[in-house]
């Protein structure tokens, strides 16, 4: 009971997921549950009498089993690569084979920059909001690339739409929007309540400029749908979109961080200027 309700079975010990409260919850109650474990580690890891050993030394040992996000990319890739017509991808069903692929990545020579973090030095150039709306999590790291993306030519920050409130929608700051469906093409469930507010206030949001992008999968019939309902509710509250709906398909060839930027490319411009303009003239 005391390892479902905290995630901590012992000191340097902790379960997640359904190794946490059984087969049940949906992703986002996973996802929840996961950032409530990470504070709870977090303060385990501060406390002065913890002697857990933290890092490469407590990890070395686990390495061989483990993958990071690009093993996972030479595993996407390496599907679509052997796909089988009309398939866009053959999946791969031997577990060895993936741990051998995956490993990999970890092989590969890294930058220096890598082992650093990244300075953007981009505190002069104007603001941009990417706000995100996810239920697995892929909208969000759409949102965190395109900060990387742009940071030659914005000060980007991304922010969760569902933390938001009404109000700060009313905002001058120029927004990429980027959000996935779920269930029948419906919002996110995260932002479904903001969304609800937002429309029955009838919230003014004719300073808001922005850009869309939506994820989804063409295999399924409502593809993208949630992107068309923020958008449709949006302009009925006389916020302003600039440029097309940027899509993405999980069934492609191409990843969603690849399809974002190359959307981001096409309405950037017009998106900050249009923004800046309107200030001006208030």
């Amino acid at each position: 009971e005391r390892a479902a309700a905290t995630g901590r079975i012992e000191p340097g010990l902790y379960a997640a997921g359904w190794l946490r409260r059984g087969p049940v919850g949906a992703i986002p109650t996973q996802r929840t549950d996961a950032r409530e474990l990470a504070e709870v580690i977090a303060a385990d890891l501060e406390r002065d009498d913890a002697q857990q050993r933290v890092g490469m030394p407590a990890l070395r040992s686990d390495l061989a089993r483990a993958t990071t996000w690009d093993g996972w990319l030479l595993i996407d890739a390496h599907e679509k690569a052997n796909n089988a017509e009309p398939r866009p991808r053959t999946k791969l069903t031997d577990a060895r084979q993936m741990r051998l692929l995956a490993a990999s990545a970890t092989d590969l020579p890294r930058s220096a920059s890598e082992d650093t973090a990244v300075e953007l030095n981009n505190a002069h150039l104007p603001k941009l909001t990417i706000a995100y709306a996810t239920e697995s999590g892929n909208a969000e790291l759409v949102a965190e690339q395109l900060v990387l993306h742009l940071a030659d030519r914005t000060n980007a920050s991304t922010v969760d739409l569902a933390t938001l409130t009404p109000d700060q929608l009313q905002t001058d700051t120029p927004m990429l929007l980027v959000t996935s469906s779920y269930d029948e093409g419906e919002l996110p469930t995260s932002i479904r309540a903001l969304h609800a507010q937002v429309v029955t206030q009838g919230t003014d949001l004719s300073s808001l400029h922005y850009g869309l992008f939506g994820l989804g999968d063409t295999s399924y019939e409502f593809f993208s749908r949630g992107a068309d309902i923020l958008d449709q509710s949006l302009q009925a509250l006389r916020a302003r979109r600039i440029g097309e709906i940027g899509r993405h398909d999980a069934g492609g060839r191409t990843l969603a961080t690849e399809a974002a930027a190359r959307w981001a490319d096409t309405i950037i411009t017009e998106l900050m200027v249009t923004s800046v303009k309107e200030v001006a003239a208030k």
